[in-house]
C-alpha cells in the first residue's frame, strides 16, 4: 500500500470517528463548538484537540476504576445526614441502613459503562499532549465561557506587570472619595 493511499485511509478513519463522536453523547455536550475556543498562541490546534477543548475546562474523563473507600465514605455521610429525620420505627431505620449498604456494595461491584462515552484513542492522545505541552497555558476567558490558549512566555510577561512595584504604589487602605464622579 502506498503512503498516500495509507494517509487517505487514516484520514477517512479519523473523519468517520469524529462523525460518530458528533452523533453520540460525549461528555456534557453533543455538538462541536469551535467558537468556544480562542487560540491566542502560536500553537496550531488539530481538529481533534479543538473537539476535546470544545467541551470546556470542566470536562473530565470518567474514572477507570471505582474507589471503594470513597464510595463507602460517601454513603456513610449520606446516612449521617439523614440522622435528623425521625424514623417511624427502628426496623425501618435498620432497613434503610441495610439498603444503603447494599447500594454501596452494588455500585462498587458495577462495571463502568464506556458505551455512552465514545472517545477515540486520538482524543485521549490529544488530551495528554495538551496536558504535557509546557509552551501553552489553557485557561478560561475573563468574561463569558469557553477556553483561551495563550503562549506561556507572553502570559508570564503580562503577569509580571501586575506585580510591578516600581511603577505602582501599594496602598494601606482605599483612597477616600472627595467628590462624586459624574
Amino acid at each position: 500500500m502506498s503512503l498516500t493511499k495509507k494517509e487517505d485511509v487514516n484520514q477517512k478513519k479519523n473523519s468517520n470517528n469524529l462523525r460518530l463522536l458528533f452523533q453520540h453523547c460525549f461528555g456534557n455536550q453533543t455538538s462541536f463548538q469551535k467558537n468556544n475556543i480562542t487560540n491566542l498562541s502560536d500553537y496550531k490546534l488539530s481538529d481533534t484537540k479543538q473537539f476535546v477543548l470544545s467541551h470546556g475546562l470542566s470536562f473530565c474523563l470518567p474514572p477507570t476504576t471505582i474507589k471503594h473507600e470513597e464510595v463507602f465514605a460517601d454513603f456513610e455521610v449520606l446516612y449521617a445526614q439523614l440522622d435528623h429525620h425521625k424514623p417511624r420505627s427502628k426496623e425501618q431505620l435498620a432497613a434503610l441502613k441495610a439498603r444503603l449498604s447494599n447500594l454501596a456494595h452494588a455500585y462498587c461491584g458495577s462495571h463502568i459503562d464506556w458505551g455512552d462515552f465514545l472517545m477515540t484513542k486520538e482524543c485521549f492522545q490529544a488530551i495528554k499532549s495538551l496536558q504535557v505541552n509546557e509552551d501553552i497555558i489553557i485557561t478560561k476567558p475573563d468574561k463569558g465561557s469557553g477556553v483561551v490558549i495563550l503562549n506561556k512566555n507572553e502570559y508570564n510577561d503580562k503577569m509580571t506587570i501586575l506585580n510591578d512595584t516600581i511603577n505602582s504604589l501599594i496602598l494601606d487602605q482605599p483612597p477616600a472619595m472627595t467628590a462624586p464622579l459624574n
